[in-house]
């Protein structure tokens, strides 16, 4: 009867060792995959063929809509220094009211300002 149960406790021991062993394989190749593929993204959004530069220098080329509009003349702006200024006369804050409740919360916040004129 002993050796019955020691055989029993070494099968179960074994088969404890065994599957210890199919977790370590299979987490060692999930590891490895995701290792590659990491590093195979990195590698595709880093790299940079060197005869080619960083920026279009060439802004006529396409995906630039203005290139197949009729030209237009250009106009001078005025200078910001002679803008008439309108007086603001409400500026409110909204949400009126916030409650910051732990170290990463955040909020967010508009400030909307109203002109004497009536534009925002």
């Amino acid at each position: 009867m002993i050796s019955v149960l020691g055989l029993f406790l070494a099968t179960e021991n074994t088969e404890k060792t065994a599957c210890m062993r199919r977790v370590r394989i299979i987490s060692s190749v999930l590891l490895a995959f995701l290792v590659a593929a990491s590093s195979t993204i990195f590698w595709a959004q880093t790299h940079q063929p060197p005869d080619q530069p960083y920026h279009q220098t060439d802004m006529s080329g396409a995906g630039n809509s203005s290139s197949t509009r009729a030209a237009r003349p250009l106009h001078p702006v005025a200078a910001h220094s002679t803008f008439k200024g309108v007086a603001l006369s409400r500026l409110e804050v909204l949400p009126t009211s916030i409650s910051i409740t732990g170290p990463r919360y955040t909020q967010r916040m508009v400030v909307e300002a109203t002109f004497a004129d009536g534009s925002q």
